[in-house]
């Protein structure tokens, strides 16, 4: 077992590897058209969208694929560290900065703020590689990285053509940055009580209704920027008094 295990590893090692690649031309794309000077709604900015986007997908499935190959390795953990760094924490604040904040004007807020999303992505995948397991708890701490740039890629394609100001987009890359590095737990669906399980797929059933009427991309961007900044105030916090035989140490 321990040989095929061994022999299996390169299969998630090249997922997270092609994430990796995605996040590098992701950044590629967007560097390219700041340099070309292309407008918000250029379609080199999309393009980068969807690169990070695709690894997400790859993301979930290296992950996957090393626990059912029995090909977990600290060479694939660090090696996934840097995939998620450059491609869910450099990539989506470079698209930030290329598509909306190149011109921050005299806000030194504004041009800061993908700086210190890129640092809080660093910081959340540093913690989380160092945490101690302790006693297992529900959900995890911080917004993950992939969710972040699920709300980055999301806000570019729901609202490329809205004229956004660039502050109210700093001060939202900025909420979502702190929520990464933020002590606070989210749900996750491993664990989910039936209760809970009835109310994220009525939320499933919800999204897919509610693409319809606003689109998928501002459906997303909706949906997990709430996740961001509301349900970690809430939904972990409020579990004792909604899930029934959960306590406040679970």
């Amino acid at each position: 077992m321990g040989k095929r295990a061994i022999s299996l590893a390169w299969i998630p090692n090249a997922v997270t590897s092609g994430n990796l690649l995605l996040g590098f031309y992701s950044i590629f794309v967007s560097v390219r058209a700041l340099h070309e000077g292309r407008t918000p709604g250029a379609p080199e900015f999309a393009v980068a969208c969807w690169l990070i986007l695709w690894a997400c997908i790859g993301d979930v499935l290296d992950g996957k694929l090393a626990k059912l190959l029995h090909a977990s390795s600290e060479f694939g953990m660090y090696l996934d560290t840097f995939a998620d760094a450059v491609t869910f924490g450099m990539a989506p604040a470079i698209l930030l900065y290329a598509a909306f904040l190149r011109d921050p004007g005299r806000s030194l807020g504004v041009a800061l703020a993908p700086l210190l999303y890129f640092l809080c992505a660093c910081f959340r995948l540093a913690r989380y590689n160092v945490q101690t397991t302790g006693v297992p708890r529900f959900g995890f701490v911080g917004v993950p990285t992939p969710a972040g740039a699920m709300i980055c890629t999301s806000l570019y394609l729901g609202f490329a053509d809205a004229g956004l100001s660039p502050g109210f987009i700093a001060a939202l890359t900025a909420l979502v940055a702190l929520s990464m590095v933020s002590p606070l737990r989210y749900p996750a669906f491993k664990g989910l009580r039936r209760v809970e399980a009835v109310a994220v797929l009525a939320l499933l059933c919800g999204m897919m209704a509610s693409t319809i009427l606003f689109g998928a991309p501002k459906t997303v961007f909706y949906v997990f920027s709430s996740f961001a900044l509301v349900w970690g105030w809430l939904w972990i916090p409020l579990r004792p008094w909604w899930v029934p035989g959960v306590t406040a140490q679970d």
